[in-house]
């Protein structure tokens, strides 16, 4: 699990491929595919969360960046409902400013 400091920018990434493609239980190994769809939904420590906007710099990946405000663990997962339909959930904790 990654660790940050309030006040840092944590940049989020996924890489959206097809099962069909390559080995199904290994996404390295599949084709990256481009789905519109895709969106990230943040959740901080508090239980609020954000959806900020996701940038496209190649083919299936998407990657958006937050700021930190408060420290604890925080969630982040991506959505996807197009021809690359899944969801990813990662974790990173924030520590309290020194």
């Amino acid at each position: 699990m990654n660790t940050y400091v309030v006040g840092q920018t944590v940049f989020l990434r996924v890489r959206i491929s097809d099962p069909a493609t390559g080995d199904p239980d290994d996404p390295a190994t599949q084709s990256p595919v481009d789905d519109a769809t895709q969106q990230f939904t943040v959740y901080k420590p508090d239980g609020t969360f954000s959806s900020p906007a996701s940038s496209h710099p190649a083919t299936g990946v998407y990657t958006s960046q937050i700021l930190t405000d408060q420290d604890g663990y925080w969630t982040y997962y991506s959505f996807s409902s197009g021809p690359g339909t899944g969801a990813d959930k990662e974790r990173f904790y924030v520590m309290p400013v020194p």
